[in-house]
């Protein structure tokens, strides 16, 4: 199982004749003690203040590169193993998106 670590090369995949590369970005992970801190104080707030509440889930930012410079930038939430945004743009499938999520769901965050 590989663990996510910034700079960390994902997949390189050709999407329309043009190499993309897939790295972490960046990692977002707390312990579970401030996770649960967060949940406590953003009860506090109510239905209301949407802005103010505090994250209460890891998240891992990939960024996907081209060789001509073009970058797209996903979140990776992994205790929902979802995958967003998607992306409309010419080669990129629902199966590449696939794809990717099935790689990342088998990887792990590191010690927090």
């Amino acid at each position: 199982m590989e663990t996510f670590e910034q700079g960390k090369l994902i997949l390189e995949e050709k999407i329309n004749g043009v190499l993309w590369e897939f790295r972490v970005s960046e990692i977002f992970h707390l312990s579970d003690e401030e996770y649960a801190r967060n949940e406590a104080y953003n009860d506090t707030l109510g239905n209301y203040e949407p802005e103010k509440e505090l994250p209460t889930d890891p998240s891992v930012r990939i960024t996907a590169s081209s060789k001509s410079g073009e970058c797209v930038h996903l979140t990776w939430l992994p205790r929902e193993k979802t995958l967003s945004p998607h992306v409309s743009k010419a080669g990129w499938s629902k199966g590449l998106f696939s794809k990717v999520k099935g790689l990342l769901i088998n990887w792990e965050l590191p010690n927090a």
